[in-house]
């Protein structure tokens, strides 16, 4: 699984933090002991969206996506 966030300027860089349960309010941490990606910026004026592409049908249980 990979995961990417992308910045106003066009620039998009892994983050595979993306992804991993931590939902603290640090939009980008480069902690290598610590990476996260959870926030997205409310005041850039282009539109917002999340995408998830699985590569095949799978089945879930439960999502949780959290607002902060």
């Amino acid at each position: 699984m990979s995961s990417v966030y992308s910045q106003s300027d066009g620039t998009s860089l892994n983050c595979t933090g993306a992804i991993n349960g931590n939902n603290d309010t640090h939009w980008y941490n480069t902690e290598a002991d610590n990476p996260n990606c959870v926030f997205t910026d409310t005041e850039d004026s282009l539109p917002v969206y999340w995408f998830l592409n699985l590569g095949q049908p799978r089945t879930f249980h439960k999502i949780t996506i959290y607002h902060v």
